[in-house]
């Protein structure tokens, strides 16, 4: 799931330099707009020197930079650079300072700190964000808030990482119900939940079927071919996946992370795939470091990359460069 930026402050007067942007699917962002009310199904604005307020549907909101909230924002910039320490410290603070349609983003981006920090392991953080997440559905459900949608996918997330699967298909059911535009989405999360589980085949007929929807945006259709592609790394499909990695997924992904979870399948359809051969060793290697590269703040997938492409080295005898991706594995799991 992919993450909205929002940057704002609390008790400021909204003022032309203080404004919040609204970028729309169809590439006009509106600048500059003064938010008074944000659900999943519209957004309720005054445009720069208009007193009369206006609506946007919110399947027309690609995202909201919120630009108001200062603590918001260093906690966001925190966030995104892999400070989680410091990110849950700074979106703490700033969930409580939050107001008006701001508040949903806030508690949203502190519970999602909490998952990011729980998903290296440790579990006191997953439980943590479990609870976070649980509130803020049972806070802004009645408000429609625009980030419940993708606050429930995280809770989803959060009980499929503590192997909570009856609890994360609860949440997908629920999300269903929110209506038409939802019923892909809640799909998709159901085709993760199969993945965890290791139905591989039916995870596979899963996305292959979202992968054609005229009811995903783009970037949701490069998730759903991702979601195909690891069915098949499931099934031992090493070759096809890699090419599905590579047409459907990297070739057209205009999101780092996305790339990034793409990057380091590759690298493991390459490495398990390879046998002896040492070109293919070295391919998974590349695959691996440009995954480190692009994954940034998220370290699970930077971790993960990291290691993918010390295994790859240890079957090319590589082992100075071993040495090096063991220090900078360790550094990593540090913070």
């Amino acid at each position: 799931m992919r993450w909205i930026a929002a940057l704002l402050l609390a008790g400021v007067l909204t003022s032309p330099l203080h404004a919040d942007d609204i970028y729309t699917t169809d590439g006009r962002p509106i600048k500059d707009a003064q938010i008074e009310k944000a659900t999943y199904e519209k957004v309720t604005y005054k445009p720069r020197g208009v007193s009369r307020a206006q609506e946007i549907e919110a399947n027309r909101v690609e995202r909201i930079v919120w630009q108001r909230n200062p603590t918001l924002k260093r906690g966001l910039a925190a966030f995104e650079s892999g400070d989680y320490a410091e990110a849950e410290k700074r979106l703490k603070s700033a969930k409580s300072l939050a107001n008006g349609a701001e508040k949903g983003y806030a508690h949203y981006m502190y519970g999602l700190c909490l998952y990011r920090q729980g998903t290296g392991g440790n579990r006191s953080k997953l439980d943590a964000a479990i609870t976070e997440l649980q509130s803020f559905v049972k806070s802004f459900k009645s408000s429609k808030d625009f980030y419940l949608p993708i606050a429930q996918g995280a809770l989803a997330d959060a009980y499929m990482a503590t192997n909570k699967y009856s609890d994360a298909e609860k949440v997908y059911k629920d999300l269903a119900g929110y209506g038409a535009r939802f019923a892909p989405i809640a799909d998709m999360g159901r085709g993760k939940l199969l993945l965890v589980q290791g139905k591989f085949s039916d995870a596979r007929k899963t996305f292959n079927t979202l992968k054609g929807s005229s009811a995903l945006s783009d970037s949701k259709k490069i998730e759903a071919w991702l979601g195909y592609a690891k069915a098949q790394y499931g099934l031992k499909q090493y070759g096809p996946a890699g090419d599905t990695i590579r047409n459907q997924v990297v070739s057209k992904a205009k999101l780092a992370p996305i790339a990034a979870q793409g990057y380091l399948l590759w690298g493991k359809a390459e490495l398990d795939g390879a046998g002896s051969s040492r070109t293919k060793q070295e391919w998974a290697a590349i695959r691996f470091m440009r995954a480190a590269i692009l994954a940034g703040g998220d370290q699970e997938t930077h971790i993960a990359a990291l290691e993918g492409a010390k295994s790859a080295y240890e079957k090319l005898g590589n082992q100075s460069k071993v040495d090096d991706l063991k220090q900078r594995i360790a550094r990593a799991k540090q913070g």
